[in-house]
């Protein structure tokens, strides 16, 4: 099956996913009463039990259930999602004013988590057991366990109630007048994108300014996980057979960490970060997807398929020489692997070169 087909294939399965979940989702709102759900959307404590019969024949709460999903379907298609409480305007609206902001956090912070990640946990594997090593997990520890808001309020509390940095909003006064003032073009609603096309540079650096904090508190919280996975990955690639034969081969250890152990140890990593990429505002460790079978399954698979590239791979950047290979006992040998490593059989090609 080609890479096509297999993409039509899930699209096509999709479809009933949506329609699976939709059902789901309108099952679970039609086990509470047609008051409480039209009380989510009334402010005033003083509506009459008249005005609440009212609002719900007028939104048809009292209609049988297939007919309020198809109802509800038809909206959804029509563009008509309902209002949101918490924009306190239409979902159209509000989605349309929070996102550009959300997005251009997630674009600073995505590359900085996984840099991260990868730099602290490989940098914990290379000093296992030692202190570098013991605050790399404690930083995994305390990341991974805090709540998102908690840690927002603590960075809030800390720099701006402190120290007087990185206040909160998204621009300052001075800048807003100047986004909304005459000739200035909004042509991504990004603040610091549209800064730079409009070469505003005092514009673009009060709204980089005031991303400072919420970009620490993503990197804080999802690099945690990363790190983790980064470390227990790169600390089993280093045990592996071939990082034996590159260390006999006279490998430095720049050679052994970065373009050997570290290369095979990214395959869990970025099956993580592909996860990740689809939802980086949200908890590390609370998606179905950290114990998900198949993933597993799948970073097993590509261990396999890449154990023999990797393992040849070290005749392109090492060497060996003959009188040191035949110093190796050959009981050694029989402790790690039950096959010799073609680096290790005599007359190999390769020639030596010291590091």
């Amino acid at each position: 099956m080609n890479l096509f087909t297999f993409i039509v294939r899930r699209l096509f399965l999709m479809v009933f996913v949506l329609i699976g979940v939709s059902l789901l989702v309108f099952a679970v709102m039609m086990l509470l009463p047609p008051g409480q759900r039209v009380a989510a959307y009334v402010t005033s404590e003083r509506i009459t039990p008249a005005q609440m019969d009212a609002l719900i024949a007028k939104y048809g709460l009292n209609d049988p259930a297939p007919v309020q999903y198809f109802r509800w379907m038809e909206n959804i298609f029509t563009g008509q999602f309902g209002y949101s409480i918490t924009a306190s305007a239409p979902v159209i609206e509000g989605f349309s004013q929070f996102f550009p902001t959300t997005l251009e956090i997630v674009i600073y912070a995505t590359p900085l988590i996984i840099l991260v990640g990868i730099f602290l946990g490989t940098l914990g594997a290379v000093h296992k057991d030692e202190p570098l090593d013991h605050a790399t997990r404690v930083l995994a520890i305390v990341g991974y366990s805090l709540p998102t808001f908690w840690l927002g309020l603590l960075l809030l509390m800390v720099f701006y109630g402190f120290f007087g940095l990185f206040p909160p909003g998204s621009q300052s006064n001075d800048a807003r007048m100047i986004m909304y003032g005459a000739g200035y073009h909004r042509y991504t609603h990004l603040l610091t994108i549209d800064a730079i096309l409009n070469w505003r540079w005092d514009v673009f650096l009060d709204a980089f300014y005031r991303l400072v904090l919420p970009v620490l508190n993503l990197v804080v919280i999802n690099s945690a996980l990363i790190m983790r996975l980064m470390r227990s990955s790169m600390l089993e690639s280093l045990g592996q057979d071939y990082m034996m034969t590159a260390r006999a081969k006279g490998a430095d250890r720049r050679t052994l960490y970065q373009r050997h152990a570290r290369r095979n140890a990214l395959l869990p990593v970025i099956t993580r970060v592909g996860f990740d990429l689809r939802r980086p505002h949200e908890r590390p460790g609370h998606h179905r997807d950290d114990l998900r079978p198949q993933g597993n399954r799948l970073v097993a698979r590509a261990r396999r398929r890449s154990s023999s590239t990797w393992r040849q791979s070290c005749s392109t950047c090492c060497s060996s020489a003959p009188s040191t290979l035949s110093s190796i006992s050959s009981s050694t040998l029989s402790m790690r692997t039950s096959t010799p490593h073609p680096a290790l059989v005599r007359g190999s090609p390769w020639k030596p070169r010291h590091s």
